[in-house]
């Protein structure tokens, strides 16, 4: 097997695994909240506090470890998650608990930045874009799958089951690590952890661009239960819903990633924004009817997930050398979008339960994005 397609299953399967542990806090609310004696609602800040610590943290501690080892960071990193994985089902104090979510956040945030680093500079030029696309599939198959595994599995069994099944897994990633990623990791050219904005303006743009369709997605996503039910329909439905979503979810990354590669990230992000709309207005409009609404979801996410492929794929066109701190801010935007967009859409939703009014500003939002978009291109920026 070539190194391509190591670096890219030991990507994809760390990448989920770590993008799990933040949102299968959502799925065992009820256990955790009897476990810490705290309200269910205390429980779901958890994954609050994961997504502006993973924000806040990536950033920083990717400049603070920029002169270390690549290889040496991903295993110590790699090992520190394990063990506050561990803790996590240990610790009996809520406030303790949150303590240990920032700390993982952070580790994330850390474990993620480097994974995709790791995998543009491992490979030829070429194929950059292409293996961190794959590599982000699996923090896209986390995010959508992340909430169904943990509410199985603490329904059946335990809420503490999920956090060791992670961190046996890390464990074996951590092993993939030692063994098979080279020690000795070159960047552009150089060994250096320098690198070369070519263009600021575009930067800033692509992960404004990035935010606001985060934000948008969040907003239905996140209550993506009651939006189908206020469309008249049953929980069986819901669950289909939810297994497509996850399927599109994986899908999407993918063709995010081959639209940029044969389109460049500009057309490949207004084709993504276009179908979005066109996807959650026939929800809006015509969301009673079962295949409609089941077509709607699927293409929804197939598309949107299809984002930040995009976005890398441009982020890569704006620098040389070093991608790991650009790579941070993806990371930090992506993870500041969700949680953004989860708080909106459940203030929109406690002023209309239909949904109407939440739809209707994703699509605003995501205008807004195209927008942003289409002024990166009118820069004249590297496309």
């Amino acid at each position: 097997m070539s190194l391509n397609k190591i670096v890219t299953i030991i990507g994809f399967l760390t990448m989920f695994l770590v993008g799990v542990s933040d949102l299968i806090i959502v799925g065992m609310m009820n256990e955790m909240s009897e476990e810490f004696h705290v309200s269910t609602s205390l429980i779901g800040q958890l994954v609050t506090i994961y997504a502006i610590s993973f924000s806040v943290l990536s950033p920083i501690l990717t400049k603070l470890t920029k002169n270390i080892n690549e290889k040496k960071l991903l295993v110590y990193s790699l090992a520190f998650f394990i063990i506050l994985t561990i803790i996590t089902t240990i610790v009996e104090n809520y406030v303790l608990l949150c303590i240990i979510r920032v700390m993982l956040a952070g580790t994330a945030s850390l474990i993620t930045v480097k994974l995709m680093s790791t995998g543009a500079n491992i490979v030829p030029i070429e194929k950059k874009s292409s293996v961190i696309a794959n590599i982000y599939v699996g923090f896209s198959a986390a995010n959508i799958l992340g909430i169904p595994i943990g509410t199985l599995i603490a329904s059946y069994y335990d809420w503490k089951i999920p956090f060791y099944g992670i961190a046996i897994i890390t464990f074996l990633c951590l092993l993939s690590v030692i063994y098979f990623i080279p020690s000795n990791i070159k960047q552009d050219n150089d060994n250096t952890s320098e690198y070369t904005i070519l263009s600021y303006r575009g930067i800033v743009m692509i992960l404004c661009f990035l935010l606001f369709m985060m934000i948008s997605n969040s907003i239905l996503f996140t209550y993506l239960e009651p939006l189908v039910k206020s469309k008249g329909h049953n929980v069986f439905i819901v669950s289909l819903c939810l297994f497509l979503s996850g399927v599109a979810g994986v899908l999407g990354s993918k063709l995010g990633n081959i639209l940029s590669e044969k389109k460049g990230y500009s057309v490949s992000g207004i084709i993504i924004i276009f179908i979005y709309i066109l996807s959650i207005t026939f929800i809006l409009f015509m969301g009673q009817s079962v295949f409609v609404l089941i077509m709607s979801v699927f293409i929804w996410n197939l598309f949107h997930w299809g984002t930040n492929p995009t976005v890398q794929y441009g982020l890569l066109k704006f620098l040389r050398g070093d991608p790991s701190q650009i790579l941070s801010y993806d990371i930090s935007i992506l993870n500041l979008g969700i949680g953004l967009g989860s708080l909106v859409g459940g203030i929109l939703f406690s002023i209309d339960d239909s949904f109407n009014l939440s739809i209707t500003i994703s699509i605003l939002l995501a205008l807004l994005s195209l927008l942003l978009l289409r002024s990166i291109s009118d820069s004249g920026v590297v496309k």
